[in-house]
């Protein structure tokens, strides 16, 4: 998959990201640093124990990181979560457990595009 697919794959921001990173190899590197991000996992570990300050802190990273790279599907949806979150407010469980799944998806969808890079 060329680098240009698999921000396709993941609805993401090629031109963007190749704007902000200066190169094409740079984009490729920092994608491959991020299978290696701790947020995501972060995120799925504060959200089994029900703490939303740490769910806050995580999925507050994991927008920062997708903006950068330009994976905007995932930027979007972890933005939503940290919106509902944001100074200790508490969404309902539906709603939570409904965000939680979308950036799993996105997550999952991405990791696996990256994975797939030529």
């Amino acid at each position: 998959m060329t680098l240009r697919e698999c921000y396709d794959a993941v609805g993401g921001n090629y031109d963007e990201a190749v704007r902000r990173l200066i190169s094409e190899d740079n984009v490729r590197n920092f994608l491959r640093l991020f299978l290696e991000d701790r947020s995501y996992h972060d995120l799925e570990e504060a959200a089994k124990e029900g703490d939303l300050d740490a769910i806050f802190r995580s999925v507050h990273v994991l927008k920062g990181v997708c903006l950068n790279l330009g994976l905007d599907n995932l930027a979007h949806a972890a933005s939503s979560l940290t919106e509902a979150v944001r100074g200790g407010k508490q969404p309902s469980e539906d709603e939570l457990m409904e965000m939680l799944h979308q950036i799993a998806e996105d997550y999952d969808t991405a990791t696996e595009a990256i994975r797939s890079l030529d």
